[in-house]
């Protein structure tokens, strides 16, 4: 399954090209997850291809499970429309079942819990996706307006109820002192 670019379904004239994705994960995830996630990301008009980023056994061990690599906001734009006729959904099915799968035998291990990344690679600006999302936060996710911010990762923040960016935030509160 390893480097196919599944299309999207023919759009009308008037509707955006698809985004394009890379989908890099690090072997723990099977060829039928791999059709799956292709499958919802071409739902929500994501034009994707898998590669597999071989193990390192250095300091910096991958953390993720799935990388997702996109625009972004373009994706987040296109989600949003989509909720209507539950592309969205299938892709909240799939990034669950896949963060809930256990791992197969014979895949490299991993020393944290899984997380979906996806990540834009112009700016290199990131979501976190972790495997216990609450529904609210998936609700919240196509409305995420990432325009102000330029670096830094994006996760849930439980207490607060919404998705934050740390190290933005950090830079906006040292801008104003």
């Amino acid at each position: 399954m390893n480097d196919q670019t599944p299309m999207p379904p023919a759009a009308d004239q008037a509707s955006e090209p698809p985004v394009a994705a890379d989908v890099l994960h690090d072997g723990r995830v099977g060829a039928d997850d791999e059709e799956l996630i292709l499958a919802a990301l071409a739902a929500c008009g994501v034009a994707a291809r898998v590669r597999v980023v071989p193990a390192r056994r250095d300091v910096q061990a991958l953390t993720w499970l799935l990388l997702i690599s996109l625009p972004l906001q373009a994706f987040l734009s296109v989600i949003g429309a989509k909720i209507a006729d539950d592309a969205y959904g299938t892709f909240v099915r799939a990034a669950r079942r896949l963060l809930g799968r256990r791992q197969p035998a014979g895949a490299p291990a991993a020393g944290s819990p899984p997380v979906l990344v996806l990540q834009d690679p112009l700016t290199g600006v990131r979501i976190v996706v972790a495997p216990d999302l609450p529904d609210e936060a998936w609700e919240q996710l196509p409305a995420l307006d990432l325009s102000g911010y330029r670096s830094g990762s994006f996760s849930y923040d439980r207490p607060s109820r919404r998705w934050r960016s740390e190290v933005d935030e950090e830079d906006t509160a040292h801008a104003r002192s």
